[in-house]
């Protein structure tokens, strides 16, 4: 990414921020206008993390997430 970005910008960073995964919430509440909030997210969710998606995906490794991005 950073070559594709090199005239563009000086640095680039990702920031691989986790998925959550619903638990004891319902699904159709993770729409725009009814959101879940922070509090409910946290007590009502799990963390899936970049390992744990990749796995899931398919991905054998990050830079296959680079064509994604």
């Amino acid at each position: 990414m950073k070559e594709y970005y090199k005239e563009v910008f000086e640095e680039i960073f990702v920031f691989y921020h986790p998925f959550i995964k619903p638990e004891s919430i319902d699904y159709e509440l993770f729409k725009p206008d009814i959101y879940p909030n922070r509090n409910e997210i946290r007590e009502n969710c799990v963390v899936v993390t970049w390992k744990q998606f990749l796995t899931l995906s398919g991905n054998e490794c990050f830079r296959k997430l680079d064509v994604g991005l």
